[in-house]
């Protein structure tokens, strides 16, 4: 049995019901992340501010999926690298940068690759960055402000990460395109039409 209960508008703690409709009307649908965090009212709360604010920061859309699906990777997140697999598809990110980035090859566009390494040092050295580091996410355009959005974006995918994990989140049936096995191999259709029929060509294949 799963002792984690998924909360609706209409199930969860009166003082944040209205945020969960709210984010049911952005998405479509309430995904499960959303409605597990709904156990706790303050966590909820301060969750969905802090992430208000962040998806108001100065980072583009492909940056802030970067790197939510690099940290998601590196904490081996099935249910958040799907989400966002999908996320970054319906937001117009390239289809090949988000193979890419799944499988941990190159991406052509130097200031996500950039900023994929610098996120994923900041998590495999808890924070301690080299000079090297800093220079290299500089150089491609960065300012320090942007650096600590990054941060601020890390921390932010680390508490979903543990959750889902913790909780053996299920996938929400909008997420089962982008499924995530340790070895996928990734076939994505640029053309999202197909996709939203959820046709054979716009699926993530898996080894």
């Amino acid at each position: 049995m799963r002792p984690f209960e998924l909360y609706t508008a209409e199930t969860a703690a009166p003082d944040i019901r209205d945020v969960l409709r709210a984010r049911q009307e952005t998405f479509g649908f309430l995904p499960n992340i959303v409605a597990t965090v709904a156990s706790s009212s303050e966590a909820s709360q301060a969750f969905f501010s802090a992430d208000l604010h962040y998806a108001r920061c100065s980072l583009s859309t492909a940056e802030r999926e970067t790197v939510a699906l690099v940290t998601s990777l590196e904490n081996n997140s099935g249910y958040c690298i799907a989400g966002h697999s999908a996320l970054a598809y319906q937001q117009g990110v390239i289809p090949a940068a988000v193979s890419a980035l799944r499988l941990g090859q190159t991406i052509q566009d130097i200031k996500l690759q950039t900023l994929a390494d610098f996120t994923r040092s900041v998590i495999r050295n808890r924070g301690h960055v080299s000079q090297s580091d800093l220079i290299e996410i500089f150089d491609v355009g960065f300012n320090p402000a942007q650096v600590i959005e990054v941060i601020f974006g890390i921390s932010l995918k680390m508490f979903t990460n543990m959750v889902s994990n913790a909780t053996a989140l299920p996938l929400d049936p909008e997420f089962l395109p982008f499924s995530w096995l340790e070895k996928p191999t990734d076939q994505i259709s640029n053309n999202h039409s197909n996709h939203q029929k959820r046709d054979n060509h716009d699926k993530y294949t898996h080894d």
